[in-house]
């Protein structure tokens, strides 16, 4: 699903614990003084050369460990002798030149993480020799770049997950077993440095190596070795394929599915063996597939993976007309990436020639070492599709019902629908392009004509470091991903990630978090490490806050923008700044959105953009531009990018009409590094939390909660020296705020709703009067407005409970009795008299607070309705007497904690309260009688999103309830609410109705 999904695992969880309650022992019981006071740190490792056929020989009599060891595997003792710390000859036989001399060993290890989320490992190994025998013997075995060693590290004694006191290390010695798959090893001490933390280790490649000589006749040495992933960045793959037999004759496949090769074809293999493939892929599958459905190879020689082809015949022209091309009579040839890779894999990347497996494998699958096989996730939208399909294509499903994203179902649509029904491979996961909108990398259809173009193309070959114009399979990757992000809209951000597990494996990834089904389970269980307390084991950390460069300018700008002005997301920022006001500048906006706080305006600007980016998507869809569709021309690649950026900009314009569990919820991002005692079991990717004291209110929403902040592994470093180990973390902030669905029924129906709107305007080219007011109609909460004004100064807290107290109102005071419990007063606007007109905006107000544990005194005030909204007030519902409204007064313990709706967890009424009956309906406030009863007028937030904007309107939230305005206000109630329970076990709450003339 994706890479950032786990938190520690369970060992290390457990061993973290159990150091944690060892040093909050206060290191007064036997075992915590003798593991804190004598622990070491040891360091050992393996060399996998053979010399001459040894068997091993050589390698295992320089096992370096605590120098090396002697025959039985233990630690050297005395002086001469053929096993003594000191000797005079290497383990060869060879006399040393001078004599008796001090045996190798290990000074110090450095391990760290490199690449742009820390996912490759490389580690700095130094150690010494003392003669030039003992130099020429440790040079066979560990200075020979290609060749492989094992480095291993841990503690010794330590503690197991219980907190007992254990000296029983084991090392890895299944290197020496002849024909062991690297996979094999990569897994099983994966298991091992998972299972206790106490153990670490990386099987890799020596990359480089040095010595120097010393005035003692000693040699100060220097082995580095580096994660078999990194390969990727040097693994050439536009290589000749000359180098393969009989592959410029034959092909990898054609033989074997009944196709001849011609001249010019194999011709295409001179150039390199990718360029090759991708032209004899497509002239097989050009020559096997239909029209606007797809062709599969199964591949025996690569245990039956099945190669999945799309044919879709159009002519593609503009850009460069020099381009060389592989394309036939406009019938353009795709494959799923998933396809590619696997090809790849087999024919292309260099093999381990043992088990016949690539060296460096491309997947855009999970791990197969922890059994997570499933298909790699990226970000999607309802919305999606190829604009670009010289690139590539999805199958979006959504497309094949026009109508249910507003637009007009024609025949116009009828080349689109057979595309995406000839495609297998959905590229939602699940089918669901409406709730959890995620896309399926592998799914992504490659042309393979752009395929073609990249690995013959000059500017990407000179992205070679080394100026050789080698194409690494990194570069080639990157370049092909980086056009299909903005051929689909710029909705993922897909990133190259060498798995840190999977010693050999490089992934496909989209870096955003996309395992949002599990963000509540993974938030729970996400482990805390302790920072700053008596029970913490980091020995030092550093939390600060991050703005990247590439951030620094939009943030500036875009503060107090408009969200989605400027082309650019500034909806994120506007939780983080709320109730902030520059008073030199106190409002930004884009040059084509009119600064005029009426709403006709605002909602003209939309419309206006949205017809104009609608307009633009038509024109590639339904042939207004009838060089497009049913052959009547060809596609002009030329125009693509004026298509993704109407996609993108429709995508953003809808994105900020959806009501999702993170809008408005990005935050100035933070940075945490963390030192710590020795720790293994850690993986790029692993989230954990940190105790919630030590951030700023910012980023715990308003009123201290409201944002469950984690933070994800980025890069991890392990130094071993002077008998001590320290792990190195690095972390970034990752948003965990509990999940909800990314389209309800409801936003769905906005989106068509609005979009059937705008195509009306589409073919007048004006803003209708109808899509102003369907936009104003269906979601009046995002239209933009005037800041919220203050609150008036008269709405205090002190104020309030003046106001209590002097009406012989009860609440709960700092006593013993009172601490902790929540007090929630609402204040009726002044305005709101009988026979008046209805306000349908929230004009009353809610003051909460509560004396804490210490006597503090925790406050927040806000804005709400007291009275319902202006749909039912009008009748829009009908039925006479729907309507009520609370009056004043006190009503004790008449809330429990409940679900408004069956589904908003909230505070819902528990016993009989008074309220002004309204049968008249007509938009003014009357009172024909009290009633008393049990109504369900619960107190409950005005949807699930943080917005104070003065002209939201009540309309449905409210037939009586008392509804906030923020949601930041209902959050802040929940937290109070939880705590009143947890910390004095009563569930009851008061809510007192005051009037504005009380304060």
């Amino acid at each position: 699903m994706s890479i950032f999904k786990d938190t520690f695992k369970p060992g290390v969880r457990a061993q973290i614990t159990a150091r944690q309650n060892a040093i909050s022992d206060g290191r007064s019981t036997p075992q915590s003084i003798q593991y804190f006071n004598a622990r070491n740190a040891w360091v050992r490792m393996t060399s996998a050369v053979d010399v001459a056929n040894d068997g091993g020989k050589l390698a295992k009599s320089y096992i370096l460990q605590g120098g090396i060891l002697n025959s039985n595997n233990t630690l050297r003792e005395g002086l001469g002798g053929a096993e003594g710390k000191y000797i005079s000859q290497t383990q060869a036989g060879q006399n040393y030149r001078l004599g008796l001399r001090p045996m190798p060993g290990i000074t110090s290890v450095d391990v760290k993480s490199k690449s742009a989320y820390g996912s490759l490992r490389e580690v700095t190994v130094n150690f010494n020799a003392w003669d030039i025998k003992q130099l020429e013997e440790l040079e066979l075995l560990y200075m020979r770049p290609g060749y492989t060693a094992l480095i291993e590290w841990g503690w010794a004694p330590y503690l197991d997950n219980n907190g007992n006191l254990q000296n029983n290390v084991q090392y890895y010695d299944d290197i020496f077993i002849k024909g062991k798959k690297k996979e094999d090893i990569w897994k099983e001490i994966f298991k091992k440095s998972e299972e206790t933390g106490n153990y670490e280790a990386m099987y890799g490649y020596i990359k480089n190596y040095s010595w120097s000589a010393r005035a003692d006749g000693g040699y100060d040495c220097t082995t580095t070795i580096i994660s078999i992933g990194e390969v990727m960045e040097s693994l050439k793959v536009n290589y000749s394929a000359f180098n393969v037999p009989d592959l410029e004759k034959n092909g990898i496949i054609a033989s074997r599915v009944g196709v001849a090769l011609d001249s010019e074809i194999l011709s295409s293999y001179t150039k390199n063996i990718v360029a090759g493939i991708c032209h004899e892929l497509y002239y097989i599958a050009n020559e096997k597939a239909n029209d606007f459905a797809e062709y599969n190879i199964v591949d025996k020689n690569n245990e039956n993976k099945t190669y999945t082809f799309f044919k879709f015949p159009v002519d593609i022209s503009g850009g460069d007309e020099n381009k060389e091309s592989i394309t036939k009579n406009g019938k353009q040839i795709y494959v799923t990436l998933e396809s590619f890779a696997n090809i790849l894999n087999k024919y292309v990347l260099l093999a381990d020639k043992s088990n016949n497996t690539p060296f460096v494998k491309l997947s855009v699958r999970g791990s197969d070492i922890t059994s997570d096989n499933e298909l790699l996730l990226c970000l999607g939208n309802t919305y999606q599709l190829s604009t670009n399909p010289s690139i590539c294509l999805i199958a979006n499903h959504a497309w094949e019902n026009p109508s249910a994203l507003g637009l007009p179902d024609s025949s116009d649509f009828d080349t689109l629908k057979k595309i995406i029904k000839g495609m297998s491979k959905n590229y939602f996961y699940n089918g669901d392009y409406k709730e959890k909108q995620l896309g399926i990398i592998g799914n992504i259809y490659l042309n393979l004509d752009y395929l073609y173009q990249l690995i013959i193309n000059d500017n990407v070959a000179s992205q070679d470091k080394k100026e050789k114009n080698d194409i690494a399979l990194f570069d080639y990757i990157k370049n092909i991903m980086s056009g299909v992000s903005t051929a689909i809209g710029n909705v993922a951000t897909f990133e190259i990630h060498a798995d840190p597990v999977d010693g050999n494996v490089v992934k496909i990834i989209d870096v955003n978090y996309s395992d949002i089904a599990n963000r509540d389970k993974i938030y729970n269980e996400a482990f805390t490490l302790e920072l700053h307390s008596t029970k913490s084991v980091t020995r030092q950390y550093k939390l600060e806050s991050q703005i990247f460069p590439e951030q620094s300018t939009i943030i500036a700008i875009g503060a107090q923008a408009q969200g989605g002005a400027l082309g650019a997301d500034t909806n994120t920022l506007i939780d983080f700044n709320q109730n902030l006001i520059d008073r030199i500048i106190p409002k930004k906006d884009a040059p084509t959105l009119v600064d005029n706080p009426d709403l006709e305006a605002d909602l003209k600007a939309k419309a206006e953009s949205l017809v104009k980016n609608l307009k633009t998507l038509l024109s590639f869809i339904v042939k207004i531009d009838p060089s497009w569709w049913e052959f009547k021309g060809d596609f002009d690649a030329s125009k693509s990018s004026e298509y993704s950026n109407a996609l993108k900009d429709i995508i953003a314009f809808f994105k900020s009409y959806i009501v999702n569990d993170n809008k408005n919820r990005a935050i100035i991002p933070t940075k945490l590094s963390v030192t710590t005692d020795g720790i293994g079991g850690l993986v790029i990717g692993n989230i954990f939390k940190i105790p919630e004291d030590l951030l700023p209110r910012g980023y715990k929403g308003a009123g201290n909660i409201g944002r469950r902040l984690g933070y994800v592994v980025t890069g991890l470093g392990h130094s071993i020296q002077n008998n001590d180990w320290t792990t190195n973390i690095d972390a970034q902030t990752i948003i965990l705020d509990p999940p909800k669905s990314g389209l309800s029924a409801t936003n769905f129906a906005t989106i068509t709703k609005v979009a059937a709107a705008a195509v009306d305007a589409v073919s007048s080219g004006t803003v209708t009067q109808k899509l102003k007011d369907t936009l104003a109609k269906i979601d009046p909460k995002q239209l933009p407005g005037p800041p919220a004004k203050d609150l008036p100064k008269e709405v205090t807290v002190d104020r309030v409970i003046a106001a209590i107290q002097k009406k012989n109102y009860s609440f709960y005071a700092n006593t013993a009795y009172g601490k902790n419990k929540l007090n929630i007063v609402g204040v009726r606007a002044i305005n709101k008299a009988f026979n008046s007109p209805v306000s349908n905006y929230f004009t009353d107000y809610v003051v909460m607070f509560y004396y804490d544990s210490k006597g503090l005194r925790q406050e927040r005030i806000g804005w709400q309705t007291t009275s319902p909204g202006l749909t039912y007030e009008a009748g829009k519902f009908g039925g006479a007497g729907r309507t009520i409204m609370m009056q004043e007064g006190q009503y004790k313990d008449s809330y429990v904690r409940g679900l408004h709706l069956g589904k908003i967890d909230t505070l819902v009424q528990a016993k009989s309260m008074n309220y002004h009956r309204d049968e008249s309906l007509n938009a003014q406030y009357n009172s024909v009688n009290i009633t008393t009863g049990i109504f369900g007028t619960n107190i409950h937030p005005s949807g699930n999103y943080s917005n104070n904007d003065s002209k939201k309107l009540i309309n449905n939230w409210s037939a009586g309830c008392q509804v906030f305005r923020s949601y930041d206000d209902y959050l802040w109630m929940m937290q109070a609410v939880r705590n009143q329970v947890e910390t004095t076990n009563y569930k009851f709450f008061t809510y007192t109705l005051l009037n504005f003339k009380d304060l």
